[in-house]
């Protein structure tokens, strides 16, 4: 491309052929064009696996490989990923108190219980149906999230932001699990959560804290900053001294 030439330094002049949309490359196989898409050939494989704990395992363990470049070892994980995974296979993941806190409207009810209503984002809203969730009079400022799915959300600060019924009608009929295969998404109900935009963070929203527990003890945080903006991540220990890894690769 021009781009690529520009980066070289690459001084002499494209050239550029002309070619009817259905002539074959030089050097294509004949019939090439039929072949399926290695890749789509996979993902429609790793669909059709059963919704099962066989399934479940044999899409994450594929899954694995795609973003770490090797095969967990589940039978003696070592590694933090490995150990996320083998719990996300595990009876655990379906127990009913994981599903509980998984849904955004639920969860509330176990932090009332266990720390105080006090800590909890006030709800202006639940709509169990697409019809009721487009005719709500939405308030300025709030915050829109489907209770069911994970990393969507509409922040609207003003009366110029608007929330898309498409962007609803497509939160109502969509499910996490098939996409993850988290079992403790299976069963959760198509709701979408109206909240309270809690008002400090600036434009990009508060800082989020995540603790990562093992056997019910806190070993090291995760920090988001400007999740709407220049996303920042970092990872500190107890002590709140910078740790030297990230969350993207094994």
């Amino acid at each position: 491309s021009q781009t690529d030439a520009s980066v070289r330094g690459d001084k002499r002049p494209l050239r550029h052929e002309s070619r009817s949309p259905s002539a074959p490359k030089p050097g294509a196989i004949e019939g090439e064009a039929n072949i399926p898409d290695f890749r789509s050939l996979a993902k429609h494989a790793l669909g059709a696996l059963p919704a099962n704990r066989v399934g479940d395992a044999a899409f994450s363990a594929a899954l694995f490989y795609k973003y770490h470049g090797r095969w967990p070892n589940l039978r003696r994980p070592r590694l933090f990923n490995e150990h996320m995974l083998r719990l996300k296979l595990s009876a655990a993941a379906t127990e009913p108190l994981r599903q509980l806190v998984t849904d955004k409207e639920h969860v509330k009810l176990y932090v009332r219980a266990t720390v105080g209503e006090a800590c909890n984002v006030a709800t202006f809203a639940v709509h169990r149906r697409y019809e009721d969730a487009v005719a709500y009079a939405y308030p300025v400022p709030c915050v829109v999230k489907p209770t069911h799915l994970s990393g969507e959300v509409i922040i609207r600060r003003d009366e110029a932001g608007l929330v898309d019924p498409g962007t609803l009608r497509r939160w109502f009929g969509a499910r996490y699990y098939p996409l993850k295969r988290e079992p403790n998404y299976r069963h959760l109900a198509p709701k979408v959560i109206v909240e309270e935009l809690v008002p400090f963070g600036g434009e990009d929203g508060p800082a989020d804290f995540k603790l990562f527990c093992f056997f019910g003890r806190a070993q090291f945080i995760q920090v988001d900053e400007g999740r709407f903006g220049a996303h920042r991540r970092r990872m500190y220990a107890r002590d709140w001294q910078p740790l030297p890894f990230t969350l993207t690769r094994a």
